[in-house]
């Protein structure tokens, strides 16, 4: 059995006339004759249809509430959902405000009158509450928009906990947590993609428990003992090429460092680069340098923020290693004195007695 039933939308004064089946909730719109036009699964979904026709914004319709007053339907703002005061957000309700009345939004007597009732708020006053009774909608909605798009009634974050700050704090300092996302065992392909929330929960889910002092201490320990040890790892980020043995920059820093080279090269009138090129063996890296032409740029990445070739070959090992021990060798090797030695001298020698 269908049951005439009438629909408001943000309390505005205009209502109209749908048909809801008392069994199953099915909503129909009647057109002029009578005749259906349109029928929707149940009221619910026909507000939040019809509420996205008047401009609310999918993302937002979970502030917004349905609710029933005899045969009225009523779609409206959710009232003391955010609980922001009025003095924690009176900046950008000033802001979107100002806007509004630059566009020309709405009548300028009508701004002006809308400006005045957020005057009379308080410093307590719920904006949400206060936007969601307003006698202009129109306008209370598009500032209710304009403020949740910018963040107005979003809870406040949660305080990180202490190995959160941790990671967060080291991705800001190398850009990535590559480290810790090897040290915990993620899959290579994610380790330079990874959030702070997925090394988090890939560190937490192993069998030794972490802290972030117990991190920060492994991470110091492994990257000096690759800087002392090793040939031409002189740097943090040098140091993670070759133990992780993977570039440390997304594919998106790896077009942005080929740009930056084309885009400078033209603009110093050079068809041709000089590129710095590692080679990347599992101990050790070879620094040397390639001139190319931009029509034939290879691929780069960010290496201590310059664009350079990284190339990962093991066996550079050897090569470097051979070259380093020759030259010890050399330096170690005794002098030759051209015949000059101590035995040369006559010990009983005595200066006095030449004279």
């Amino acid at each position: 059995m269908e049951e005439r039933k009438l629909f408001n939308f943000n309390n505005e004064v205009d209502t109209f006339e749908v048909l809801v089946d008392s069994e199953t909730g099915v909503v129909t719109v009647p057109g002029e004759n009578g005749e259906p036009i349109a029928t929707y699964d149940s009221m619910q979904q026909f507000a939040e249809i019809y509420a996205q026709a008047r401009d609310v914004k999918p993302e937002h319709l979970k502030n917004w509430v349905l609710v029933e007053q005899g045969d009225v339907y009523s779609f409206v703002l959710r009232a003391g959902t955010a609980g922001v005061a009025y003095q924690d957000v009176r900046e950008t309700v000033n802001e979107v405000l100002t806007a509004l009345e630059a566009e020309n939004f709405a009548h300028p007597l009508q701004m002006a009158q809308f400006r005045n009732s957020v005057n009379a708020w308080t410093n307590d006053t719920d904006v949400m509450n206060a936007l969601a009774v307003s006698t202009m909608p129109d306008i209370a909605r598009e500032v209710y928009d304009r403020l949740a798009e910018a963040g107005a009634f979003n809870p406040p974050a949660p305080e990180p906990t202490p190995l959160e700050a941790f990671l967060q704090d080291m991705k800001e300092r190398h850009g990535n947590l590559i480290f810790f996302a090897w040290r915990a065992g993620m899959a290579a392909e994610s380790w330079v993609s990874a959030t702070v929330d997925e090394v988090k929960a890939a560190l937490e889910a192993g069998p030794v428990p972490v802290t972030p002092e117990g991190l920060y201490a492994d991470y110091q320990q492994t990257i000096t003992s690759i800087q002392n040890n090793n040939i031409g790892v002189n740097t943090d980020e040098e140091a993670l090429l070759v133990l992780t043995q993977s570039n440390v920059d997304t594919a998106e820093d790896s077009e942005k460092a080929k740009s930056q080279i084309s885009v400078s090269a033209r603009l110093a009138g050079r068809n041709k680069v000089n590129l710095p090129v590692y080679t990347v063996g599992r101990r050790n890296i070879k620094k040397t340098n390639e001139l190319r032409t931009l029509d034939e740029l290879p691929e780069v990445h960010f290496v201590n923020r310059i664009p350079t070739v990284v190339v990962f070959d093991p066996s550079v090992d050897e090569v470097l290693e051979a070259e380093a021990a020759e030259a010890a060798a050399v330096t170690l090797a005794p002098v030759n004195n051209y015949g000059y030695g101590e035995t040369d001298y006559d010990e009983d020698y005595d200066e006095d007695e030449e004279f």
